[in-house]
């Protein structure tokens, strides 16, 4: 083989070497662009779940806020009930001394 055929030889790998670099290449490029389809899916799926955990979060704190304030009435009906409860038992009360000084 002479130097020219080696050369020739040479430059045929290269070529095929080139060749199969190319193709990789472009493989990579397919799979990047898979890549930032998945990504861009990815993006749009997290900003749904923060769409809903917001909604959540406002749903919960607007039950929150009923919640105390049912405990706030709650508390107050309480307290409201026994001064009722005191001053309806001093009227029982009134009313049985009048009875007593009525009887005699």
């Amino acid at each position: 083989m002479n130097n020219e055929e080696k050369i020739l030889h040479i430059l045929e790998q290269m070529q095929g070497d080139i060749s199969g670099l190319t193709s990789d290449v472009g493989t990579l490029k397919s799979e990047v662009g898979t890549l930032k389809t998945d990504v861009g899916t990815l993006r749009s799926g997290f900003y749904q779940l923060d769409k809903k955990v917001d909604g959540n979060h406002k749903e919960v704190m607007i039950k929150l806020s009923s919640l105390e304030k049912n405990q706030e009435a709650i508390k107050s009906f309480i307290l409201n009930s026994d001064d009722t409860f005191r001053k309806s038992e001093e009227a029982y009360n009134t009313i049985q001394k009048f009875k007593e000084v009525f009887s005699k």
